[in-house]
């Protein structure tokens, strides 16, 4: 029996192969890198106990520009401001690469989404694509990630941990990670359009459109969206 739970080097047992760097959770509960060719060891990252060897199908982040997010040449905001966090808290990584979208006093949609069409993704109509974002309230506990133009999306709750809304024809999901952070994933199969754009949108209770305090917020960190018919 190979104990991967418990550090077996995998590499003097098995040839272990993969053409790209890929990330895992350490002993830490870090999100950390492996470069090309390396076994991924990985955790839980609310428990740390590990969980061996990760594999997975290969996949392709559609969004290049997944963590920039206030270069306003790429990220427009709107009813909303958008700053690094430089010490309030760590991202999943660690490190101080965090950002916080906080909403304005307007009563408007408070949201971040892609600006700049040339780095916007083109998707295909009946294909099922996954978007994913890294959280941590910030004072306002509801968000929802918002593919363009396909109606009602989940609502994510991170005070209670949870999806608690999940129209027909989307699934939602939530993982609790260390310090506090949540990964949410929306998924939902392109009907009306072509449009890559993913808004990042705060919610008040269910309500989308809400006047805003001008304070709260939530951490955000890493965006990712997926094809997943491969």
């Amino acid at each position: 029996l190979f104990d991967f739970a418990n550090g077996l080097n995998v590499r003097q047992h098995f040839f272990y192969s993969r053409n790209s760097q890929a990330t895992y959770y350490s002993h830490t509960g870090n999100l950390v890198v492996a470069a090309n060719n390396v076994p991924r060891m990985t955790h839980d990252s609310y428990t740390l106990l590990p969980r061996g060897i990760l594999l997975e199908e290969s996949r392709q982040n559609l969004f290049v520009q997944s963590n920039s997010w206030g270069n306003v040449d790429v990220w427009s905001n709107s009813a909303s401001y958008i700053n690094e966090v430089s010490s309030a808290t760590t991202s999943p990584t660690g490190h101080y690469d965090a950002y916080v979208l906080q909403e304005n006093s307007a009563t408007d949609i408070h949201q971040i989404y892609f600006g700049n069409a040339s780095y916007l993704p083109t998707l295909s109509i009946s294909t099922v694509y996954t978007a994913s974002l890294f959280v941590k309230p910030a004072g306002r506990n509801q968000i929802s990630l918002v593919f363009y133009g396909e109606g009602n999306q989940p609502i994510y709750d991170l005070q209670l941990g949870t999806c608690t809304y999940e129209p027909a024809g989307t699934a939602g999901s939530i993982q609790t990670l260390g310090n506090g952070w949540f990964r949410i994933s929306t998924t939902v199969t392109k009907t009306n359009n072509t449009n890559g754009n993913v808004a990042v949108v705060l919610v008040n209770g269910s309500a989308s459109t809400y006047a805003g305090d001008d304070t709260s917020g939530v951490y955000i960190y890493g965006m990712q969206v997926e094809d997943r018919k491969s």
